[in-house]
C-alpha cells in the first residue's frame, strides 16, 4: 500500500473509448471475412496485440481503483474478491451457457469432463490448446491468478515505492516485462528462430503467462498516482504567487510531455503491428507479439492519465460515442462466439464468407451486450454494492470515492474491457 497522501481518483474515459476500438479489433481478427483482407490481413490476425494491452489494463486499473486501500485484512480482501470476482464469474457462466446450447443447436455434443473444467477454470491449466465451448472465455481464467494475487502485489508494490521511489518502480516494471516477454524471445532464439502454434498458446492462453503483464499494468499505476500525489501537493502547498504559476505551467509542459509519449509509443506498435512481415497465423516470430509490445501499452497508459487524458489519441478515444460503445465491450467480448454461431443455424454457408452477414452479426452483438448488461448485470452489480457497503470501516469507506467502473462503482472491471482474443 502506498504510503503517499492519496488523491481523488477520476475516471479515465479514454480508456473507454480505447477498449471499444481494440475490442472491435479482437472481433474482426475472429470473424471479419478475410478472403480479400489484402495487406491488411497479418494486422487483422495480430489482434493479440489487443489481449496485451487489455492484460496490461487489467492491472492498471485494479490498481487504480484499489491502491491506498488496506487489503492485509480479512475483511478488505473478501470485499475485495467479492466485488472483483462476482459479476465478472456471473456473466462468465452464463455466457458459457450460451456456448453450449448454440452448440448443441449446431449439432454438437458436449463432453461433460470437459465443461466442468471450463467452469471451474482450470482446463486452460491443463491444457491450453484444449478449448471450451465458449473459446474466449480463456482470458477469465487466464486473469483469475493475477486477482486473486493482487492483494499481494498491492502490498509489494507500495514497499517498493515507498523504499525506492519512482526509480524502483521503472526497475521493478522492466523486470516484470523481462519476465513476460523473456521466455519467448530465448525460446525463439534456441528453435533457430521459430515458435511454433503450441510455443503461442502456453505463452498466451496458460494462465501464469499472464500474471507479470497484469503486475507491470499494477506498477504502471502506481508511477501514475505517484506523479498525480507529487502535483497535489505542490497545488495544495505553493503560495499563490509567480512560483506557483511556474510551478503550474511545469505541470501542464508535464502533461503534454506525458501525452507526446502515449501517442508515441501508440505509434511504435501501430507500426510494428502494420509493417512487419508476417510469418504465418501465430507461428514464427508471431508469438512475440504476445508480450513483447506490453513495454509500449505502459508507456501509453503512464503518458495518457496525465491531466483528463493526455495525448491525441487519448483526447479520441474520450468522444462520446466510442465511450458508450466501450461501456459494453466485456459483454461483447463474451458473447461474440455464442451470437456468432446463431448465424450457423440461420446460413452455414455463409456465415463466414459474407460481410452482410458480419456486419448483422456485429450490429446485434452490441444490442444483445446492452440488453445484458442494463436489465440483467445492472441489477447484479447493485447488489454486489449492496452486501458488501457494510464490510469496511468508516476510515476505508472514504477512499472509495471516485474510483473507476461501472457505474462509478467499486468494480474495476467495467474498465477491463474485452482484455481477451
Amino acid at each position: 500500500m502506498s504510503t503517499s497522501k492519496a488523491v481523488p481518483k477520476r475516471h479515465l474515459e479514454h480508456l473507454d473509448g480505447g477498449r471499444c476500438i481494440a475490442c472491435i479489433w479482437i472481433i474482426c481478427m475472429h470473424f471479419i471475412p478475410k478472403a480479400n483482407a489484402g495487406g491488411l490481413k497479418p494486422a487483422v490476425l495480430r489482434a493479440d496485440v489487443g489481449v496485451a494491452f487489455f492484460i496490461t489494463m487489467s492491472g492498471f486499473v485494479t490498481h487504480w481503483a484499489n491502491e491506498g486501500k488496506n487489503l492485509s485484512t480479512f475483511a478488505q480482501v473478501k470485499r475485495f474478491y467479492v466485488r472483483r470476482f462476482g459479476r465478472v464469474i456471473i456473466t462468465t457462466y452464463v455466457a458459457m451457457l450460451a456456448g453450449i446450447i448454440v452448440d448443441i443447436m449446431n449439432g454438437h455434443r458436449p463432453r461433460f469432463g470437459h465443461e466442468v473444467r471450463c467452469f471451474l477454470f482450470v482446463e486452460t491449466w491443463l491444457e491450453p490448446d484444449n478449448w471450451c465451448s465458449n473459446g474466449q472465455t480463456w482470458t477469465v481464467a487466464a486473469l483469475l491468478p493475477s486477482w486473486i494475487l493482487y492483494p499481494l502485489m498491492n502490498g509489494i508494490v507500495g514497499e517498493v515505492e515507498r523504499r525506492g521511489g519512482s526509480f524502483a518502480l521503472v526497475v521493478l516494471g522492466m523486470m516484470t516485462w523481462a519476465i513476460s516477454f523473456g521466455p519467448s524471445l530465448v525460446r525463439y532464439i534456441q528453435q533457430d528462430y521459430w515458435l511454433t502454434l503450441h510455443d503461442h498458446n502456453y505463452n498466451y492462453l496458460w494462465p501464469p503467462a499472464q500474471i507479470a503483464d497484469f503486475t507491470l499494468g499494477v506498477v504502471t499505476a502506481s508511477l501514475v498516482l505517484r506523479q498525480a500525489n507529487k502535483e497535489d501537493a505542490l497545488a495544495e502547498f505553493q503560495a499563490p504567487d509567480d512560483g506557483a504559476l511556474l510551478e503550474g505551467r511545469n505541470c501542464m509542459n508535464n502533461h503534454v510531455l506525458r501525452g507526446l509519449m502515449a501517442d508515441f509509443s501508440l505509434l511504435v506498435v501501430f507500426l510494428l503491428v502494420v509493417f512487419t512481415p508476417t510469418s504465418g497465423f501465430q507461428v514464427g516470430w508471431e508469438p512475440l507479439f504476445d508480450h513483447g509490445v506490453s513495454i509500449f501499452f505502459a508507456i501509453f497508459l503512464y503518458g495518457s492519465a496525465a491531466g483528463n487524458g493526455a495525448g491525441n489519441f487519448a483526447k479520441l478515444t474520450s468522444q462520446k460515442a466510442l465511450r458508450a460503445a466501450g461501456a459494453y465491450s466485456f459483454e461483447v467480448y463474451l458473447f461474440q462466439y455464442p451470437v456468432h454461431k446463431l448465424y450457423f443455424i440461420w446460413d452455414k454457408e455463409t456465415a463466414h464468407n459474407s460481410p452482410e452477414v458480419f456486419m448483422t452479426f456485429f450490429l446485434s452483438l452490441w444490442l444483445v451486450a446492452g440488453l445484458y448488461t442494463e436489465f440483467i448485470e445492472a441489477p447484479i452489480v447493485r447488489w454486489l454494492r449492496e452486501i458488501t457497503s457494510e464490510e469496511v470501516s468508516v476510515g476505508a469507506a472514504a477512499t472509495l470515492t471516485g474510483e473507476p467502473g461501472i457505474g462509478q462503482l467499486d468494480l474495476p472491471e467495467a474498465n477491463l474491457g474485452c482484455e481477451y482474443g
